[in-house]
């Protein structure tokens, strides 16, 4: 079975779209993501399921007639694709044989035309926002499901949580000592802005033609990064790519064609990635301590966030992990072709031979830089005063720096002490009280 698509201009495709994945769910090829994440939402392929268990179940995919990979595939520019074409079933294993025995797809690339320089510039700017968020328990309901699962199981077992301390989340009494925290809210924002550039110039005369395209795509992640933090750890992919097609008539029989793409990748986000945060914000309790404490009293000089942590500093922080440090990758790749038709109508009408010559580069290089957070855990509450005390387990590590595998490691003295919220900020907690005392409706 053969299915081909074609349009005059290539693929006419004006809804904004990140890749060819998205242009291929259209012409009924089975291609599904398994994250939204910029630099992991590269689409894989099926076109007719798997035909075993133990080989590549992807189909076989050729650009200009050259075997690329589907992460290629998906770095391919929409506006250059001149035609695709979709090949499985016996079609496709009697020319490609057994490599073809999970379909093949057939891409090539526009080329000039002879005539006058035809420029195309296209501009996007897309909202992108999760197509759906998981709905979990509020802390209240949170602490007494919790309790109720360990007097069920244990009607003599200590509860993890008192009464007064339920009481206390509720009336909001304090969010250091009774913290209610929405770890995906404050880990993730609701939406944000990507934006596209493309822009092509084509033409010729009888003897050569040309095909020069250029892109930038620039993805940004909704990690929501505090601007007290001293770098962006949120997401951020820029893609450039160019392609330069060239077609030289050399004889009135023999044409050349060299080809030339490039794609290069930079991309900067946090050192876990953003599915690992997710899964730390879902599984982190909401109610054990606050993400950051204030700076006040012998802390309030201090340049750093000061994270929140229980007991020992050993409980896991979703969001310290997530503004903790960064990592950055570039990765190119580079193809190359060369090729060289002969037209042999002179010894049998429609006979011609064809040379094809190509050579594939990738590069790929990565650095993370982080530091050790420093974890701050509440020590004694008194409510009577509204006064928080809480300790410091400074890390017995300095900032440390990981370069392409080396580290630089400091080793410092383990420094413990008390910070009390001061008056001032009490202050400001009694004159919010007193506004929503004032304003407050009567029933």
């Amino acid at each position: 079975m053969f299915f081909f698509f074609q349009a005059e201009d290539g693929i006419r495709d004006r809804s904004p779209s990140r890749g060819l994945g998205d242009v291929y769910k259209r012409q009924g090829v089975i291609a599904y993501q398994t994250s939204g994440e910029p630099g992991k939402d590269d689409a894989s392929f099926f076109i007719r399921g798997v035909t075993t268990f133990g080989y590549a179940s992807s189909p076989l995919i050729l650009i200009d007639n050259v075997e690329l990979t589907s992460a290629d595939l998906a770095r391919l520019n929409v506006d250059d694709i001149a035609s695709f074409s979709i090949m499985k079933d016996a079609t496709a294993t009697a020319l490609y044989g057994a490599r073809g025995a999970n379909g093949v797809i057939l891409v090539t690339t526009k080329e000039g035309k002879e005539g006058k320089a035809t420029v195309n510039i296209r501009v996007e700017n897309s909202i992108s926002t999760p197509v759906r968020t998981i709905e979990t328990a509020d802390p209240i309901t949170y602490m007494q499901l919790h309790n109720e699962a360990v007097r069920t199981r244990n009607p003599l077992g200590v509860l993890p949580y008192s009464q007064s301390k339920i009481d206390n989340t509720i009336k909001n009494l304090n969010p250091y000592a009774f913290p209610a925290i929405n770890w995906y809210d404050e880990m993730f924002k609701k939406y944000t802005m990507n934006q596209r550039v493309t822009a092509n110039i084509s033409g010729g005369g009888n003897v050569a033609r040309y095909y020069i395209a250029a892109s930038f795509f620039n993805d940004n992640g909704v990690l929501n990064v505090d601007k007290q933090n001293n770098f962006n750890s949120n997401i951020s992919l820029k893609k450039y790519s160019v392609r330069s097609n060239i077609n030289i008539n050399l004889t009135k029989t023999t044409e050349a064609i060299i080809r030339v793409n490039g794609a290069f990748d930079d991309y900067r986000g946090p050192i876990d990635g953003g599915d690992a945060l997710y899964n730390k914000a879902m599984k982190t309790s909401p109610v054990l301590f606050p993400k950051t404490f204030p700076n006040v009293g012998e802390y309030a000089n201090n340049t750093h966030l000061m994270f929140g942590n229980y007991g020992d500093g050993t409980y896991i922080n979703p969001y310290a992990d997530m503004v903790k440090g960064y990592k950055d990758y570039n990765r190119t790749s580079i193809v190359a072709q060369g090729e060289l038709k002969q037209n042999l109508d002179f010894i049998t009408k429609g006979l011609s031979i064809r040379g094809l010559i190509s050579t594939t580069r990738y590069v790929y290089s990565d650095v993370s830089r982080y530091y050790n957070p420093y974890y701050y855990a509440m020590g004694t509450y008194d409510q009577s005063k509204d006064c928080l005390l809480y300790t410091s387990d400074a890390a017995d590590e300095e900032d440390r720096v990981d370069l392409g595998g080396r580290r630089i490691i400091k080793k410092k003295k383990k420094d413990k002490g008390t910070a009390t919220v001061d008056q001032q900020l009490r202050k400001k907690r009694d004159i919010r009280q007193k506004t929503a005392t004032k304003t407050g409706r009567s029933r």
